[in-house]
């Protein structure tokens, strides 16, 4: 293998290494890869029980007052539905 191409297989296998190692909170919500995103976030990082069902709630509560979720991240929508709940009370 000459340099140039072994450089280049070196850059693709960092880049992908370092793609993977992101953390998955601070994804931009998609709704068309919401399921995959929280399976990454609950696998990974251990989800918190409270935190998921709070952002469950805030999610519907969302799409029933026609609130957008986009350009917002997974840890964003969390802290906002965990703040949405502690209103609640």
């Amino acid at each position: 293998m000459n340099a140039p191409k072994f450089l280049h297989v070196i850059a693709i296998g960092f880049a992908l290494s370092f793609a993977s190692c992101q953390n998955p909170l601070d994804r931009p919500y998609n709704p068309e890869t919401q399921l995959e995103d929280l399976e990454v976030i609950i696998a990974r990082d251990k989800a918190d029980k409270t935190d998921m069902l709070h952002l469950r709630d805030y999610m519907i509560m969302c799409s029933i007052t026609g609130e957008s979720l986009e350009g917002k991240t997974y840890g964003q929508l969390i802290q906002e539905a965990n703040d949405y709940a502690e209103q609640a009370k």
